[in-house]
């Protein structure tokens, strides 16, 4: 889909400007990936050699990498997802996220903002506190998540299944996004989640895809920093 608005750009059908720094963000994977295995005295010396052969501006290069290693409190940079759906998730999210880059960048840098405070590297989920402010971050959050993944592979968490259902229908949240219960916390958790399959279990069990954690991580990378930041 980028590669299509680009196209179109190129032949004038002035198309707003993206705010991804890449917009070929499958080359920006592969670029990062690749730093990410060497050791991290060397990344700075290799970057050129990497960006060239990733065909990646060597302004670009040093923006992206810039994003990429003030993420983690680790030397690893970017998080592995495994999976076909995974990967199909992610490679939807990633074309979802580029058009609202293109046509409401403001809505993108609110997830992504939103993404980077509650972003921890040791875990695949979001927690939010109790408190009105946090409920309303994560209202804004998941509408804005629903619009680059969609609802049914979302699920929040509370101590409660009353208490998640109540939360989405105060704030007007997709009714696809799945329920989950952890009896021991009050606070709100919301993660991208595959369906697990057990023959001995009846009822479908969901579990952390990672899918969140990789794309928060991109999104991150690839967005162009904000001047006010």
């Amino acid at each position: 889909m980028s590669s299509q608005l680009i196209q179109r750009s190129a032949e004038g059908e002035g198309i707003q400007h993206s705010i991804f720094i890449g917009a070929r963000y499958d080359a920006v994977i592969s670029f990062i990936r690749e730093i990410d295995r060497l050791r991290p005295e060397l990344r700075e010396k290799e970057l050129e050699n990497i960006a060239i052969k990733h065909g990646i501006h060597l302004i670009n290069a040093r923006e992206l990498y810039k994003n990429a290693s003030g993420l983690n409190n680790n030397d690893k940079l970017i998080t592995q997802v495994k999976g076909q759906t995974a990967q199909a998730i992610i490679t939807t999210a990633l074309d979802n996220a580029y058009n609202l880059s293109v046509q409401k960048p403001d809505q993108l840098r609110e997830f992504v903002s939103i993404y980077k405070q509650k972003h921890i590297t040791s875990r695949s989920y979001l927690k939010f506190g109790i408190k009105k402010s946090q409920h309303e971050l994560l209202g804004d959050f998941l509408k804005i998540g629903c619009q680059i993944i969609a609802a049914q592979h979302w699920q929040l968490t509370s101590s409660g299944a009353k208490e998640v259902r109540d939360f989405k229908k105060k704030h007007k949240l997709d009714s696809a996004i799945r329920v989950g219960t952890n009896q021991n916390s009050t606070e709100f958790e919301v993660r991208v989640v595959r369906k697990m399959k057990f023959k001995s279990e009846k009822k479908a069990t969901y579990e952390s895809s990672g899918v969140l954690k990789f794309l928060g991580e991109m999104l991150v990378i690839l967005l162009e920093q904000d001047s006010e930041e």
